[in-house]
């Protein structure tokens, strides 16, 4: 997932076979804690993975604030998160359905509706300051407002939070359709796809696939501006065999049977990366690939 680069990470591994995951967060300290078992923790493992932390924070030399530490169980039923008891010092760890970190809420279901509210709370407050100021400002002054205060909202992490499903992401593609529709002063009866071209934005689908379109573009031609961890995240079909194909110089397209493999970077950004036009694919400088492939999303073609 995007969120490892942000999160430090850390595993205990057992022999079990299953694919369910802890997390503990601080203010100041993330740390991931991954097990293998159907069944909940056992209490060796839970008592590990507080030990975890501690070394964390003593490795980082930082003061741990248990009060302000709290965990989440990703993967698990109910039943199972009511049975986990995280202790530190003595003190029982909160077990929460959702955090904040580094600006975004990320949740126990890693649907990002929590998320996604946030933002929405954040934008709708707006609706009615903009209502008063859309005849008092001139075009260009209302187009930096809505980069500065709405765009801004939408584009950060992008990349995890939309990639969750269409129904999730409806009521904020509705209301930044409003906040569009507001600032331009535009009749009700105006095409939606109007209103982001006038201000040269992207709806949020597409701004999704433009950030991770990015992301595949600074993985093949400036691979120092993305961290290590992303540096060998993909390979080519030269590098699994020798034959002379079309598509040897492509990223291999790893194959996943379930609905969250098919949503992951690996699976989706190459996909993408393969669907777009050859020439638009070639250019190298980010800031022409960036112009190009903005003006692709918004009138030329349509990514799978």
């Amino acid at each position: 997932m995007i969120i490892t680069r942000w999160a430090a990470r850390a595993k205990i591994n057992t022999s079990y076979p299953s694919h369910a995951m802890y997390k503990t967060a601080s203010s100041m300290l993330c740390v991931t804690v991954s097990y293998r078992k159907k069944t909940v923790l056992t209490i060796w493992q839970q008592k590990q993975a507080t030990l975890l932390i501690v070394r964390k924070q003593s490795a980082n030399k930082l003061s741990l604030s248990i009060d302000k530490t709290c965990y989440s169980l990703f993967g698990a039923s109910d039943s199972d998160r009511s049975a986990v008891k995280l202790n530190i010092a003595d003190v029982e760890l909160k077990q929460v359905e959702s955090t904040k970190y580094l600006g975004i809420m990320i949740d126990h279901q890693l649907n990002w509706s929590t998320h996604i509210d946030l933002i929405y709370k954040k934008l709708i407050k707006f609706t009615s300051i903009f209502y008063k100021l859309r005849t008092r400002l001139p075009f260009d002054i209302k187009k930096m407002i809505y980069f500065a205060f709405v765009h801004s909202q939408l584009s950060y992490g992008i990349e995890i939070y939309g990639n969750t499903y269409p129904t999730y992401l409806n009521k904020l593609t509705t209301l930044n359709n409003k906040i569009l529709q507001i600032l331009q002063e535009a009749p009700r009866q105006t095409r939606i796809a109007d209103l982001y071209n006038n201000f040269n934005a992207l709806m949020l689908p597409n701004l999704h696939k433009f950030n991770i379109l990015l992301f595949m573009h600074k993985f093949f031609y400036h691979k120092d501006q993305l961290p290590r961890i992303f540096h060998s995240y993909f390979q080519h079909n030269s590098e699994l065999h020798s034959y002379n194909t079309r598509t040897k110089n492509e990223p291999h397209l790893k194959l996943f049977n379930s609905s969250i493999g098919q949503r992951s970077v690996k699976f989706k950004g190459t996909r993408m990366w393969c669907s777009l036009p050859e020439q638009l694919r070639s250019i190298s400088s980010t800031r022409s690939f960036k112009r190009k492939l903005k003006e692709f999303l918004q009138h030329m073609g349509k990514i799978d």
